[in-house]
């Protein structure tokens, strides 16, 4: 298990210089192949850089980078058979079901203690899924309801999370205004909440009024 090539990456450098020293404590045998800011100075290396095929690449990737989500990036380690562990401070149930849909095999919040990082390396390597204590319990209550979403609300209900307004919503979608507020109707319905404050509390997996 110790025999492990790691991937950091995290655009916060002291962060990621911590989980560098970290892993390398906990998996003394291992190497980390790089730490990067993002996913295009990543995919530049990947390119350039065979990974050795007998030894099991896991990639540690903050979930939001320089403003821009990971779930393409994700996605695309994936299809390179990186195993992804994401390793983020959005303690939310739907980002967390996005970035396993997204090929990820396991989510690890920020500020988890050192038992769930090193479980969450550990069923990587093995292909399996983990994600942290806090969420896990949570994801089953939503995951239902959350799988009822159109692509387009799953979009809208991760710029919801990040606190944007309607009409800031409206413009990262392309969409009018009018428009946002009909999928927020029906996502109202089909989750059972009356409010966008409780959709959101709903969406982190906190139940109603836990905001």
């Amino acid at each position: 298990m110790d025999n492990i090539q790691f991937i950091i990456v995290d655009d916060h450098k002291m962060l990621s210089d911590g989980l560098k020293t970290f892993l390398l404590s906990k998996f003394p045998s291992s190497s980390v192949a790089g730490v990067f800011s993002g996913a295009e100075e990543l995919n530049a290396f990947l390119d350039k850089n065979e990974l050795p095929e007998e030894v099991p690449c896991v990639a540690l990737v903050d979930l939001n980078i320089a403003g821009k989500y990971s779930f393409p990036l994700i996605k695309e380690l994936s299809k390179r058979k990186v195993k992804v562990v994401v390793y983020t401070m959005y303690e939310s149930s739907l980002f967390a079901m996005q970035a396993i849909e997204s090929g990820a095999l396991c989510y690890i919040l920020k500020g988890s203690s050192e038992e769930d990082i090193v479980h969450g390396v550990e069923a990587a390597v093995n292909g399996t899924t983990f994600i942290s204590k806090r969420l896990d319990e949570k994801i089953a209550s939503v995951a239902l309801k959350v799988s009822l979403f159109s692509p387009k609300e799953k979009i809208l209900a991760g710029y919801l999370l990040q606190g944007l307004t309607n009409s800031e919503i409206a413009a990262a979608m392309k969409i009018v205004k009018r428009s946002v507020e009909n999928y927020l109707s029906r996502m109202y319905e089909k989750t059972g909440v009356f409010s966008r404050e409780d959709l959101k509390a709903f969406l982190r997996g906190g139940g109603l009024g836990n905001v």
